[in-house]
This record gives structure tokens, sequence and C-alpha cells, in this order.
């Protein structure tokens, strides 16, 4: 799996007042929808990252889902960041979005977040690159917690690195897991793969994967 070039968040619960199966609309039935416009999203992103480099922060917006599925009335609550060509990307797509009819004939009118970080800013932090609804410091945190199981893997003295690439489920464990650099061998490799995929992560959204990319090093 390919490094990405931005991680985006949107693992924050979407204010629509929908707790359950008996509201018009579910969070997690909104979800789904956006995690599958995740492409759309970053590409709104990385428009403004190429302009900006190091761009991140948090938008937030406030829209109206109607009795077609469609949104309506996207207006921009929050903008932490410092292009506001994003959020306007964003508030152009999301009316184009299909979402499931709210349940009779409701309106649900939401407020959903948006938080963009560039790599070199995760890189910067030692934190991993996470696409998908687990935050990249939640996933630093396991490794942290857990590092000197991978440093048993590494011969004393030597020095290198490791790049990981794993997706994390819905239930916090490994899913797959690969690697995309290496120096320090094939046994210290496979030690600190088999080490990491029986580690669990706090779970991606429900029926969602979160997908991992982290450089270790010795």
């Amino acid at each position: 799996m390919a490094a990405k070039s931005t991680h985006i968040e949107s693992d924050h619960e979407p204010d629509s007042g929908a707790e359950s199966g008996a509201a018009p609309l579910t969070r997690e039935e909104i979800r789904v929808v956006v995690r599958a416009k995740m492409a759309v999203v970053r590409a709104c992103y990385e428009t403004g990252l190429a302009r900006s480099p190091g761009l991140g922060g948090r938008v937030l917006l406030r829209f109206t889902i109607g009795d077609d599925g469609h949104a309506d009335d996207v207006t921009v609550v929050e903008d932490a960041l410092t292009d506001p060509s994003v959020a306007a990307c964003l508030s152009e797509a999301i009316p184009r979005w299909q979402f499931p009819r709210p349940r009779g004939g409701a309106l649900v009118t939401l407020t959903y977040p948006f938080v963009f970080s560039s790599e070199a800013e995760l890189r910067a932090a030692g934190l991993p690159r996470v696409e998908g609804t687990v935050k990249p410091a939640a996933v630093g945190a396991v490794f942290e917690a857990r590092r000197h199981e991978l440093d048993g893997c590494v011969p004393e003295a030597s020095a290198g690195t490791v790049g990981l690439a794993f997706t994390i489920g819905d239930a916090g464990a490994v899913t797959r897991i690969s690697t995309y650099a290496n120096t320090l061998g094939d046994h210290a490799r496979a030690c600190i793969v088999q080490a990491v995929s029986s580690w669990v992560f706090p779970p991606a959204a429900s029926g969602d994967e979160a997908r991992v990319n982290h450089d270790l090093s010795w």
C-alpha cells in the first residue's frame, strides 16, 4: 500500500441528533456515505495543500439532508485552515452526494467535522499516517506502549527502518499487514510484522477499515 500524502479524520460523531435506527437517519448511515466519498474530500484538501504545504486543521460543515437524500444549505461553521478553498470545495461537493432518504420524509440537519493533517506534519510528530476513522495519535499511542516488543525483534547495535502498511478493522484487530520498506533484514521484519499483527488498536467505525502507514526507525 503506497503512503498517502494526507490524513483526514471523520471519526468525530456527526451531530444530527440521530441516536438509533428509529431516527430519520442514524449517525452510522451518514458516516458510511461520507467515508465512501473520502476520495472527493481528499482531492479538495490536496488542492489546498499544493498551494500551502503543511496545511492542516478542522473544517466543520452544517447541512440539511432532504427527503430525497440530497444535502442542501451547506454552511461553514468552523474553518481552521488558512485556505478557504478547501471548505468551499467541500461545500460544492456535498450536495451531489446521495444519502439514504430520511425515514418518514423528515429533514435532517447536522454538523460534520473533517480534520486534515499533511504527511509532513505527521512525520514531524512521529505519528503514523492514517486514512479512516482512527486518529493517528491513538494508533501512535499503541506503538509507544508496546515499543519494547518491537525492540526485541531488532539485534543490539542495529540501525535501520521498517515501513509498515496495515489495516485496522471495526473490532480493532489488524486485518492485513505488509511492509513497504525494510533495511533491518528479513528476520527483524518478520518479527515486527508478527508482533504488530497481534495487537489490538482503537477500532475503526462499524463496517469500516482504517489504513495505516508507519515508519519505524532504530
